[in-house]
């Protein structure tokens, strides 16, 4: 039920970003992740970290909250944004703070590229369509790449 909650957050925080058009935009604090190393750090400097994410060397991460989980600056744009989407659960840190190991919490990335993605028209009884396979890292949904695909431009 915890691992349901803290993806619940997630998701809440994702399509908050998104009605904000803040997918593919850098807050100050958030915390980012190297494409080369998957180390981690606290965004300071948006414009140049926003270079470097139109770049591919960065993404931006989204909380999976728990007690030990890497959160922004609460004085940051970022730590404003993850604040009120726990005081929207009514969730309060000292909550997440207590419940240790059970809920530690880390940091997702907002968007994933599918890779070895293959895609050809096909025919079958049903009528005309497309065949579409690719493979996703763990954790990510289909349907969820599905959907994004089908919503209108």
């Amino acid at each position: 039920m915890l691992s349901a909650g803290q993806s619940a957050l997630f998701n809440l925080y994702l399509l908050e970003r998104r009605a904000r058009g803040l997918m593919r935009e850098v807050l100050r604090g958030d915390i980012l992740k190297k494409t080369a190393t998957g180390g981690l750090f606290e965004c300071t400097d948006p414009v140049t970290d926003k270079a470097r994410l139109d770049a591919g060397e960065l993404g931006i991460t989204g909380p999976m909250f728990g007690s030990k989980m890497r959160a922004p600056g609460p004085d940051t744009p970022s730590g404003a944004l993850e604040a009120e989407i726990l005081a929207r659960a009514e969730i309060d840190l000292p909550t997440l703070q207590g419940l240790g190991h059970t809920l530690e919490g880390t940091r997702r990335p907002l968007q994933i590229a599918p890779l070895a993605v293959d895609m050809e028209a096909v025919h079958d009884d049903f009528g005309p369509g497309v065949s579409l396979s690719f493979e996703l890292p763990s954790g990510s949904y289909a349907t969820a790449l599905l959907r994004e695909l089908q919503r209108p431009a």
